[in-house]
């Protein structure tokens, strides 16, 4: 990591400011859930991973924050139906998909 970044979310937000950056981290974050996630069950993180998302760009394309992101992945956070409808369009995935993986994940919470 380069000295002048004092946060590794310092270095993401550089790299996320530019086009360049932004796509080898939306990269990245799919072969994570491709290679890491693959054979576990489908979650919200498996979901947001495999779209290429940080929590941070997930939370922007709903007009969230971050930790309610976290919360709602965790299963310890209940949805609007406008987040829900704002998050499947976000993760590319139908509201009943949605709502099967996130029910999923708040037994597991």
């Amino acid at each position: 990591m380069a000295r002048k970044h004092s946060k590794f979310s310092d270095l993401l937000s550089k790299l996320e400011g530019n086009q360049e950056g932004a796509a080898a981290l939306a990269n990245a974050r799919q072969q994570i859930a491709d290679t890491y996630y693959k054979d576990a069950p489908t979650s919200l993180k498996t979901l947001r991973l495999k779209a290429g998302l940080s929590q941070q760009a997930l939370a922007k394309a709903v007009n969230t924050s971050q930790p309610h992101i976290a919360n709602i992945e965790n299963g310890k956070q209940n949805m609007m139906l406008e987040t829900a409808a704002l998050l499947s369009k976000a993760l590319n995935v139908s509201l009943d998909q949605l709502f099967a993986v996130w029910e999923s994940s708040r037994k597991q919470a």
